[in-house]
């Protein structure tokens, strides 16, 4: 991340990334290298101590904590907090849009952290499950190793709140400011459409409403292609916009497809029909009803052919002369 008024550059790491490269890092002939990894291993052995010191301290106070029903968590981290669900609730109201804090779960135990994210006013708060795992030699109550959600898995909740949480806060700050974004349910939306319609035929009407069964990452598109009304999902991903099987980085690039996709439905609904195919609405005439004398299957079959069938030969008399 580039802070210009500063000049200065910030620069995260993965950690896992971090520990697989294999290079030494570059050191002259008077460093020693031993002394510095065994002080990196006191460090680290103080940070596993305090974890287990926050941990015994947490266990005094579990008594007032299971009068709450909260289960502590030994988690340093600047957006978790020990809090209940109400808590978290009283908490995110007076914060802005698209703020976020982490909570002990309620029922996933000690291998689940929950995410509380405010998505709109008045307080529009989703819930998200965290789980955790690779949680060997940590303290029973200590943050995993691997985190999970929304089936992507991260290192820690840095890289969870870098690469999950922001991209996606972007993508939906960016798809409720264009002009097409209408923050109403889909019937008052739908009644803008045929309003939009009856003004301009020719135009195909469409509108971005959010989703209020799945608030967290999913909106609407609604549009008016003939005379009726119809929605098509779009799920936000950290990636972009997932709508009809692909996703779009950019909510401009969504609109693009989204038009090319309304351009082939109309090429397609105002085709004319090949010849003998079924016409949507128009029966075909029997003409041939009765006029076969064959059996059952046979009349169905010739009844719609383009053609009548070739007449039958006359039976011959076997006495016959032919004269």
């Amino acid at each position: 991340k580039v802070e210009r008024a500063t000049n200065s550059l910030v620069v995260g790491v993965v950690v896992n990334e971090a520990e697989a490269f294999d290079a030494p890092p570059p050191v002259d002939a008077h460093c020693d290298v031993e002394a510095a990894l065994a002080d990196l291993r006191r460090m680290r052995l103080a940070d596993s101590e305090a974890a287990r010191a926050a941990a015994l301290a947490s266990t005094a106070s579990s008594g007032a904590s299971a009068a709450r029903g909260l289960v502590l968590r030994a988690i340093k981290h600047p957006n978790f907090h020990n809090m209940t669900q109400e808590e978290g609730f009283a908490a995110l109201a007076t914060r802005p849009t698209f703020d976020f804090l982490f909570r002990p779960s309620g029922s996933g135990g000690l291998n689940q952290i929950t995410l509380m994210w405010k998505v709109g006013e008045p307080n529009v708060i989703v819930q998200k499950a965290v789980v955790e795992s690779d949680k060997e030699g940590l303290a029973p109550n200590a943050l995993g190793r691997r985190l999970t959600i929304d089936g992507a898995t991260y290192s820690d909740l840095d890289e969870l709140i870098v690469r999950h949480l922001q991209p996606m806060i972007a993508h939906h700050r960016a798809l409720r400011a264009c002009d097409k974004y209408l923050a109403l349910p889909l019937d008052m939306v739908s009644l803008e459409l045929k309003k939009q319609k009856a003004e301009n035929p020719r135009r195909v009407a469409y509108l971005i409403s959010p989703s209020t069964r799945d608030y967290f990452d999913a909106y609407f598109i609604s549009y008016i292609l003939n005379t009726s009304v119809s929605s098509t999902p779009v799920k936000v991903v950290p990636a972009g916009y997932q709508w009809q099987g692909k996703v779009s980085p950019h909510w401009r690039k969504l609109i693009e497809d989204f038009k090319a996709r309304c351009q082939t439905l109309a090429a397609s609904r105002n085709a004319p029909p090949a010849p003998g195919a079924a016409v949507p609405g128009v029966k075909r005439p029997s003409r041939w009803r009765g006029t076969w004398r064959g059996r059952g299957a046979s009349r169905r079959a010739w009844r719609w052919r383009a053609h009548p069938p070739p007449p039958l030969p006359l039976p011959c008399h076997p006495n016959a002369t032919g004269a």
